[in-house]
C-alpha cells in the first residue's frame, strides 16, 4: 500500500483550530457549555436533595440560592463549603460498513477532569419584624478547568513485503510492526480559570400571621471571570515505503509540526436575584426565585495563533456574553408521619433575550431550557438525616441534550456547628461536532458525528456555625 504525501493549505488546516477559540463564548469549557454546572445549592443539604437550593435552603445557606429564605433564627451565622467535582468523558464516532450501515461507535478519546473549589457565606438576622437579614456570599458560578487530549491514528495499515534483512535497514521500518495503525498527530485542549459570584443579599418579613408567613429578598450579584484556553494540533512524523518502487517518504502529514491558539479572557457582570417564600401553616412552603445575571462584558480578550514559525495576535474589545435569566418555582411539603420528613419539588426555567442591545455583539449560550428536581429528607431516630434526590433537564447549550443526576447525603453535629455532606452522580450522552476535525490530517471529515458519553460526580461538604 502506498500513502501519498497530501499537503493542505496551512491556513485552511488551522481554520478549524482557530474557529474553536474565535469568540469569547469559548471562555466556558466544552463540558460546561454542554452540561451546565452552576453552583446554586446553598449547602450540601440542598445538593443532596436534588439541587433544590432555591426551595429548601434557609438562613446562611440561602444567600446565593434564594435570599428570601435567609429569614431564620436570629443571630449571626457563618457558612463554609467545599466542592470536589470530576467527570469522565468518552468520545467516539460511528463506524459504518461498505453499504453505509451503522456498526458501532469507535472510542478514540477518554478524558477525566478533577477540580476542587470552595465558598463562604455570612448572615446577620435581627430580631423582630422590620429588621432585615443581611448576607454576604462568595462562591464559584462556573469553573473553567478542562483538559482534553486525543491521538489520531492513520486509517491505513502499512505492511512491508521486503525481506527482514532489508526491512531492518530502512528508516522507520524497524519500529513499525506489521499491520500497525500509525499515529498521525495529537489534538489537545487545556483550559483553566473560573467565574466567581459575589453576592450581597437582603431579606425581610412582608407578612406574618398564624396561617401565613411571607418573606421577600433581594440579592445584588457581581461576577468576575478569568479564563485561559489553549488548543493545539501536533503532527507526528511517519515513514512510508512504496511497496513497488521501494521509495521511502518520511515526514509529517502537514508541513508544520505544530499549530496552536491561546485565548485569554477576562470579564465582569452585575445581576440581581429576587426571591419570595410563603409558608402556609407548618406543612407547606412555596418558593419563587428570579435571577438576572446580566451580560458578561469582556474587558480583555486576546487570541494568539501560532502556525510554524509565524505568530499573530488578535485583541477584541466591546464583545459580551449574554447569560440566560433563570426563574425557579418550588414547593416544600412536610407530611404528617412519625419520622419527620421534608419533600421538595422544584422547576428551573432559563431563557435568553433575543435582543442584544444597540452596538452590542453578544453570544447567547441558549434560548431556553428546563430542569426538574425532586428531593426528600428523613430525620431518623436520634436526629440523623437521610437525604436523596433526582434531577433531570435540558442543558445551557442545547435544549435537545438532557442531563440526569442522582444525589444523596446526610449531616451531623460538630461541636457548636453542623456539617452536611452529599454526593452526586450525573450522566449525559449526546452528539457534537468534533473538536479537532480529521480533515486537518488529510483524512475524511466527520465534524458532526462525535458521540459524547459523560459521567460526572461531585462531593460537597459544608459547615454551618451559628455564633449567637
Amino acid at each position: 500500500m502506498v500513502m501519498s504525501k497530501k499537503l493542505l493549505n496551512p491556513a485552511l488546516a488551522a481554520l478549524g483550530l482557530v474557529a474553536t477559540l474565535a469568540t469569547p463564548s469559548w471562555a466556558m469549557p466544552f463540558s460546561e457549555r454542554a452540561l451546565g454546572t452552576e453552583f446554586d445549592d446553598g449547602s450540601a443539604r440542598e445538593a443532596a436533595m436534588g439541587g433544590t437550593g432555591a426551595s429548601t435552603a434557609s438562613g446562611v445557606d440561602a444567600v446565593a440560592a434564594n435570599p428570601a429564605r435567609m429569614i431564620a433564627d436570629p443571630g449571626f451565622a457563618l457558612h463554609v463549603g467545599g466542592w470536589m467535582h470530576g467527570d469522565d468523558e468518552r468520545r467516539s464516532f460511528p463506524v459504518h460498513d461498505s453499504f453505509s450501515g451503522y456498526i458501532a461507535d469507535n472510542i478514540y478519546a477518554l478524558n477525566a477532569d478533577h477540580n476542587a473549589y470552595g465558598s463562604a457565606s455570612l448572615v446577620w438576622n435581627g430580631e423582630g419584624r422590620w429588621t432585615p437579614a443581611v448576607g454576604l456570599s462568595v462562591r464559584p458560578s462556573h469553573v473553567y478547568d478542562y483538559r482534553y487530549e486525543e491521538i489520531v491514528l492513520s486509517p491505513f495499515r502499512f505492511r512491508s513485503n521486503f525481506p527482514e534483512e532489508i526491512r531492518g535497514s530502512l528508516p522507520g521500518q524497524n519500529i513499525v510492526d506489521d499491520f500497525t495503525d500509525l499515529p498521525l498527530g495529537q489534538g489537545a485542549l487545556y483550559q483553566s480559570g473560573r467565574m466567581d459570584r459575589y453576592s450581597l443579599a437582603f431579606a425581610e418579613i412582608l407578612m406574618e400571621s398564624d396561617l401565613l408567613l411571607i418573606d421577600v429578598g433581594l440579592g445584588l450579584d457581581f461576577y468576575r471571570s478569568s479564563a485561559h484556553a489553549e488548543a493545539s494540533v501536533h503532527y507526528d512524523t511517519v515513514t512510508v515505503v512504496n511497496q513497488l518502487s521501494g521509495e521511502i517518504w518520511e515526514g509529517a502529514i502537514l508541513p508544520y509540526p505544530r499549530q496552536s491558539s491561546v485565548a485569554i479572557t477576562e470579564g465582569r457582570a452585575t445581576g440581581f436575584n429576587l426571591g419570595l417564600n410563603a409558608q402556609i401553616s407548618d406543612r407547606l412552603e412555596i418558593a419563587v426565585s428570579h435571577r438576572i445575571p446580566g451580560t458578561l462584558e469582556i474587558d480583555t480578550y486576546s487570541l494568539t495563533t501560532t502556525l510554524g514559525d509565524s505568530t499573530s495576535t488578535l485583541d477584541i474589545s466591546g464583545e459580551s456574553i449574554q447569560y440566560p435569566t433563570r426563574t425557579t418555582i418550588g414547593v416544600v411539603f412536610h407530611p404528617k408521619n412519625e419520622v419527620r420528613t421534608t419533600v421538595a419539588a422544584q422547576m428551573d426555567y432559563e431563557t435568553s433575550s433575543s435582543s442584544n442591545g444597540p452596538g452590542r455583539s453578544a453570544t447567547q449560550l441558549t434560548d431556553e431550557c428546563y430542569r426538574w428536581r425532586v428531593g426528600v429528607e428523613h430525620l431518623l431516630p436520634g436526629g440523623v438525616p437521610l437525604r436523596f434526590g433526582f434531577a433531570y433537564g435540558t442543558t445551557t447549550l442545547d435544549e435537545t441534550v438532557h442531563r440526569t443526576l442522582f444525589t444523596a447525603g446526610t449531616g451531623f453535629a460538630v461541636g457548636p456547628a453542623y456539617a452536611d455532606i452529599s454526593g452526586t452522580l450525573g450522566y449525559a450522552t449526546y452528539r457534537t461536532p468534533d473538536l479537532f476535525d480529521d480533515a486537518l490530517y488529510g483524512m475524511p471529515s466527520r465534524v458532526d458525528q462525535d458521540r459524547i458519553e459523560e459521567r460526572s460526580y461531585r462531593a460537597v461538604a459544608t459547615l454551618r456555625w451559628p455564633f449567637f
